[in-house]
């Protein structure tokens, strides 16, 4: 069965967001011909300035028809709204992904995930909580830590990420770094 792997990352600046992208590829045998879904199991966590920290919880999905990846050849990104310019924040993102065979379609219509819009994920299929275990088989996975921290800037163009990030493969591969978020303590001026 098809392996999936991640290329590296690449810094994106979109009109509204910054942040990273990473490319989605089948590696193995079979990997041209595949059918089925990427599943990705996400934890998203995300605070501004003293505020509360927010946490996502969901899973969301790619289809693959033949080996191509829809949408967008199989792009993920992890990003940051430029509106958050204006107070020091950190985002953290703890993911794991894996190829799944069988009917993309019958496999969301199964699990409601027919309406492929969220704002978090964006135009990915997506549900909140946990891929149910039928669908989870502890197949061969792509596991990526990712934590995007920056400064409070007068304009959206100034906003800068620090980004420091993890990725491993293998079945069951887990990342030992957890998304805790500490308090924001602001810089000393001296």
């Amino acid at each position: 069965m098809p392996e999936l792997h991640i290329s590296q990352y690449k810094t994106v600046k979109m009109p509204s967001d910054v942040g990273q992208v990473a490319h989605w590829v089948l590696k193995g045998k079979g990997a041209r011909t595949a059918n089925g879904v990427v599943f990705q199991q996400v934890v998203h966590r995300s605070r501004l300035g003293s505020g509360k920290v927010r946490v996502h919880r969901f899973y969301e999905s790619w289809r693959v028809k033949d080996g191509t990846f829809l949408p967008s050849s199989g792009e993920d990104y992890f990003l940051c709204p430029l509106s958050w310019h204006t107070e020091p924040g950190v985002a953290c993102i703890v993911a794991r992904a894996w190829f799944y065979p069988g009917d993309f379609l019958a496999i969301m219509k199964e699990l409601d995930m027919c309406d492929p819009e969220s704002p978090i994920s964006g135009v990915l299929w997506s549900n909140p909580g946990t891929v149910p275990q039928k669908y989870d088989p502890g197949a061969h996975s792509v596991c990526r830590y990712w934590k995007a921290t920056w400064d409070k800037t007068e304009t959206p163009e100034k906003m800068r990420l620090h980004v420091d990030s993890k990725t491993k493969t293998g079945t069951h591969c887990e990342i030992s770094k957890s998304c805790n978020i500490r308090k924001y303590t602001p810089k000393r001026k001296n």
